[in-house]
């Protein structure tokens, strides 16, 4: 990832895209973004392909929420007609939250009573070509919701001749199609400056980041001995974070990590050295690529007992603009670590789980990724030590201090006052013999 040029320095302190900063921080420039969803054809409602239905549709941009207005179907096509146009800020955060995840499109059905919606579908709109253009125009596929159902399947094929008669229509076959949704975005700018494109000289850099899995769990996180995987109530999602210029950073979340097992005696990969970690502390395997680097599954020492593995197609990736690269570059270089957080949550709504308790399986890690900044390198792979986020409390050294002087001086205390009450005992106990004695001698004489 290792930017071979440096951008002269501005007279003035700049943000991201060099315009001049203020006292209170970087003046960064407006980006004008209007969004247009334009019609859905073939949209396939609760009642199934055909039938004619009231639709809206809604997606979320920088927290914005954006929704058409219910519309009924003609001829097959929902006509939205919105436009929604929002004026932000543009620095490295913004174009990830643009361009580094996509943008979900959703479909509603509107009940004619009662006011009742059901989600029939989405689509997800990449914006990536704004990295270098100020406009673009998709056709979107949709994806049917599981409260949808499906087309019917086609007839089964007939013999030749079976059942033709000249002139005939041929039988319907089910439509593939889920159906499509039209969409438009326009800005004001492309979100990364041309220079930054230049194959020789630009530095616009991805970042691609993918985990593993954790091992080494703490007995506590672990199953029990009849518990099923599918049967533990919780997820894993971990964070990473990257930094960037001005203080910002982006998180980069993995959600649905899951406790596993592991591998039976004798399946693949068991000879290859399990244990060999099992005295060590919890452990994360992470990989970070560059520019397009695969960001596979490291080849990390398999798990000795339990751990919790993330699905593999689910690596995540930040944009770097010119200067965000070169941030980001100097950060590694200098042996800043990525911050990686771990939680849990719960799989089902139903499920409670107090603060309290989810502290105790919060953790923390330190990614040092001077790997990833070599020359001519494009991926690193680290396996990095895991440690409870809210450890608990140590004992005060100075309190230990005085209670174990405390408890001496009890100690010597009790123990003095012992060997006085035997020396008063053995005292008594010799006048008591002579005493007796003496009366003994009197009366045997």
């Amino acid at each position: 990832m290792a930017p071979t040029t440096t951008p002269t320095e501005p007279p003035h302190p700049a943000g991201d895209d060099g315009a001049p900063a203020s006292d209170e921080g970087p003046v960064l420039p407006e980006l004008t973004l209007k969004l247009s969803l334009i019609e859905g054809r073939n949209l396939v409602g609760v009642a199934g392909a055909g039938a004619s239905f009231t639709a809206s549709v809604a997606c979320t941009v920088r927290g914005e929420t954006i929704q058409s207005t219910p519309v009924p179907m003609a001829d097959g096509v929902h006509t939205f007609g919105k436009e929604e146009q929002l004026v932000l800020p543009l620095d490295a955060v913004l174009v990830n939250e643009l361009v580094a995840q996509p943008i979900e499109l959703s479909f509603y059905q509107h009940e004619a009573k009662g006011n009742h919606t059901t989600l029939v579908g989405t689509s997800l709109l990449h914006l990536d070509p704004l990295l270098a253009e100020a406009s673009m125009q998709e056709v979107l596929p949709v994806t049917r919701s599981a409260l949808v159902p499906p087309p019917p399947a086609p007839p089964a094929p007939r013999e030749e001749g079976e059942g033709e008669e000249e002139g005939a229509p041929a039988p319907d076959v089910a439509q593939e199609s889920e159906g499509s949704i039209a969409v438009s975005v326009e800005l004001n700018r492309a979100l990364v400056d041309e220079e930054d494109h230049d194959i020789d000289e630009g530095m616009l850099r991805t970042l691609h980041v993918s985990l593993d899995k954790m091992y080494n769990l703490p007995s506590k996180w672990v199953l029990g001995p009849e518990q099923l995987e599918e049967e533990h109530p919780f997820a894993y999602t971990a964070k990473v974070t990257v930094p960037l210029p001005n203080g910002r950073e982006y998180p980069i979340f993995f959600p649905g990590g899951t406790l596993r097992r592991p591998p039976p005696s004798g399946a693949p990969g068991e000879e290859q050295g399990a244990g060999e970690l099992a005295e060590q502390a919890a452990a994360l395997a992470l990989t970070a690529g560059a520019d397009g680097a695969p960001a596979g599954a490291p080849d990390a020492t398999p798990p000795s007992d339990q751990y919790i593995e993330w699905p593999a197609d689910r690596a995540g990736r930040v944009i770097l603009p010119g200067a965000a690269a070169l941030h980001l570059k100097e950060v590694l270089d200098a042996g800043t670590p990525l911050k990686v957080n771990l939680n849990r949550e719960p799989k089902s709504k139903d499920t409670v789980d107090p603060p309290a308790n989810q502290a105790k399986y919060a953790a923390v890690s330190d990614a040092v990724l001077t790997e990833l900044v070599v020359l001519d390198a494009t991926a690193a792979t680290v396996v990095v030590a895991v440690h409870p986020e809210f450890p608990p409390p140590e004992p005060d050294a100075e309190a230990e201090e005085a209670a174990a002087a405390a408890a001496a001086e009890a100690a010597a205390a009790g123990s003095k006052k012992g060997g006085a009450a035997a020396k008063g005992g053995g005292k008594g106990g010799d006048k008591a013999s002579t005493k007796a004695g003496d009366k003994g001698s009197t009366k045997g004489g």
